[in-house]
């Protein structure tokens, strides 16, 4: 089939106009390695299109990694929904050697994130990455920067700020309410105990008091006696309060 015209597109394209009326648009690498130019003839418009397929991938792929970056299965993952897989993979491949992807780099990067820009601790973190595809040596290499120093630092300082921001828990309510927030958040269980049974978590005897008063004017409308005392109890023993320690 021969080529009437060539127009510049958008993204690396050109629409060919062909000798039939109608039209084709490829990639200019597909141009270039097909010397279209010099022929200015088509002879297999499939395989054209296979190419071309590649460079619509390997574009779409590059605009998304400079969107965010991504890990190879990150990426592979989005592909596989939308194009044909081994179209995908050798797409994949190119990416790899280009440089564009690479799972060291996106690993170090993630941890680095996470760790200036989150609460998460180490065990979260890994499992983000494992989710993510990357391979266990990989984050085992990496994550050693998280190291003990720094997830000790970072659990007492979540311990502060969940007892200074606490407004209705105490005791030992409260201190197992903030050993399961550090859990789920992916910190060290040994580290966890080590470091949460520094603080104290009772109730000063001011607020034992304020507690006390707002428990026995919400119940007296309703019980006197002991079972006003009963209720009052109950009321503070479920929050964690058992005397005025």
């Amino acid at each position: 089939m021969k080529i009437i015209k060539y127009k510049k597109l958008t993204g690396n394209r050109y629409k060919l106009e062909l000798e039939n009326k109608e039209s084709i648009i490829l990639y200019e690498e597909v141009i270039l390695n097909n010397n279209l130019l010099l022929t200015r003839q088509i002879d297999n418009i499939e395989e054209l299109n296979n190419q071309n397929m590649f460079y619509l991938i390997y574009y779409e792929s590059i605009n998304s990694l400079k969107t965010k970056y991504k890990s190879i299965n990150n990426l592979k993952e989005i592909l596989y929904r939308k194009y044909p897989h081994i179209i995908v993979d050798k797409v994949i491949e190119e990416l790899i050697n280009q440089n564009y992807l690479n799972d060291i780099n996106y690993t170090k990067s993630y941890i680095s994130y996470q760790i200036n820009c989150s609460l998460d601790g180490p065990y979260k973190i890994r499992r983000h990455l494992t989710n993510d595809g990357i391979d266990e040596n990989i984050i085992n290499n990496e994550i050693t920067i998280f190291d003990k120093e720094l997830e000790k630092d970072r659990i007492n300082k979540l311990i502060n700020k969940q007892i200074k921001s606490n407004k209705s828990n105490y005791g030992i309510i409260l201190k197992n309410k903030i050993n399961n927030y550090l859990v789920n958040m992916g910190y060290t269980t040994s580290i966890i105990n080590n470091e949460i049974n520094k603080y104290n978590y009772n109730i000063s005897s001011n607020l034992y008091k304020k507690e006390y008063d707002k428990l026995k004017n919400k119940y007296s409308k309703k019980y006197n006696g002991s079972e006003l005392e009963y209720k009052i109890k109950s009321a503070l023993y479920r929050k964690g309060i058992y005397n005025e320690n």
